[in-house]
């Protein structure tokens, strides 16, 4: 793993102006990749309060995270439901069949 990768991963959830932010590596041809629906969550119902590091601290047990992010208002307020995109396509299985029926 390259240096800024694993500065990425250490500082993934900056706080800035006191607002959670989100620091993913930058990818060149990221414009040209497809979504991936197999690896890739919608996630309803969390804490209007949750950030996306709560988001991924929730959901890193099951496998790599790519991304997860919490959908904001205007105000940086949660909407109430985030996406979660993991590496591999069993840690998004394995993250459905555990959480499923939870309230979070």
């Amino acid at each position: 793993m390259s240096l800024a990768r694993k500065l990425i991963k250490d500082i993934r959830y900056p706080e800035i102006r006191g607002k959670i932010c989100r620091v993913l590596p930058y990818e060149k041809d990221l414009i040209s990749k497809k979504f991936d629906s197999k690896s890739s969550l919608f996630i309803k119902g969390i804490h209007k309060e949750w950030s996306h590091k709560d988001l991924f601290e929730f959901f890193k047990s099951f496998g790599e995270i790519t991304s997860a992010k919490v959908s904001l208002k205007e105000d940086h307020s949660s909407r109430g439901y985030g996406f979660v995109a993991f590496q591999r396509e069993e840690s998004a299985v394995k993250a459905i069949e555990s959480v499923i029926y939870t309230k979070f």
